[in-house]
């Protein structure tokens, strides 16, 4: 399908200036990939974005958000985002007051699936359904819990050169291509030392490093999907899943089967 162009919701936008309630939900639907424009609002933003990956640009980076795993956006911070599937986004923005003690720079949140939850409740109550009698109690445990988010050990930054970029979606959609570095290369055009330099200057990371934790937030996707951990073995590109296991502690800290 062709990309749109999703622009801000003007009539959202209006009543977020208008209104001093703390927190605003919204949602956003879209049959085809979108492309944003830069654009900012004086709320703080906890993005959620379902069905497909975002690219979240922002001055000085772009940031990849996998489907379910949650960005704070701080108030005021221009920025733009853009999907090439079909994506649904879910939007809360806090009135300033709320905001004050979360992080001034963008941040990416490891899931949380109470967070998601009480999202698409206060989502329903703006969309005409539920009780409205429990949007004060939905919102205050809302703020609890965003205190308590762990941010991910490492959001990853995405190129800004065309050809890195879409290599680095490929990636991310397919965690278990196990071409090498030499291959990677030649499929785009470019040497490998060309290849290696570029990627760590734009990105930060090692190429192979970042292809580790684009493993490790797809398998996080997988195995809060329900998905065994021998099945997201598998899909990231590990062959047996004690070995994969090792991996993910040593990225997260933690085993894999406390994410499901």
């Amino acid at each position: 399908m062709a990309m749109v162009l999703a622009t801000p919701d003007d009539t959202v936008f209006d009543r977020i200036a208008a209104t001093a309630v703390p927190l605003i939900a919204q949602t956003r639907r879209y049959d085809s990939g979108v492309s944003g424009p830069m654009h900012d609002h004086a709320r703080g933003q906890l993005l959620r974005v379902r069905g497909a990956s975002a690219r979240v640009r922002t001055p000085g980076a772009t940031t990849l958000l996998p489907p379910g795993q949650l960005m704070w956006l701080p108030g005021g911070l221009p920025h733009g985002i853009a999907t090439e599937a079909e994506p649904e986004f879910q939007s809360l923005y806090l009135h300033p007051d709320q905001a004050a003690d979360l992080p001034a720079e963008t941040t990416v949140f490891r899931p949380s699936q109470m967070l998601a939850v009480l999202m698409e409740r206060l989502i329903e109550l703006t969309e005409g359904r539920g009780d409205p009698v429990t949007e004060p109690h939905l919102t205050a445990l809302v703020l609890h819990e965003l205190r308590s988010l762990s941010p991910e050990a490492q959001a990853l930054a995405l190129p800004r050169d065309g050809r890195l970029l879409r290599l680095c979606i490929e990636l991310r959609e397919r965690p278990g291509d196990r071409s090498s570095t030499a291959d990677l290369a030649r499929r785009i055009g470019a040497s490998r030392r060309w290849l290696e330099r570029h990627f760590l200057a734009e990105t930060g990371l090692p190429l192979a490093e970042w292809r580790r934790q684009a493993r490790v937030q797809r398998a996080i996707e997988m195995l809060g999907a329900g998905d065994s951990v021998q099945r997201v073995a598998w899909e990231v590109g590990y062959d047996s899943p004690s070995a994969f296991a090792s991996m993910f502690r040593k990225v997260t800290g933690r085993s894999p089967r406390e994410f499901t």
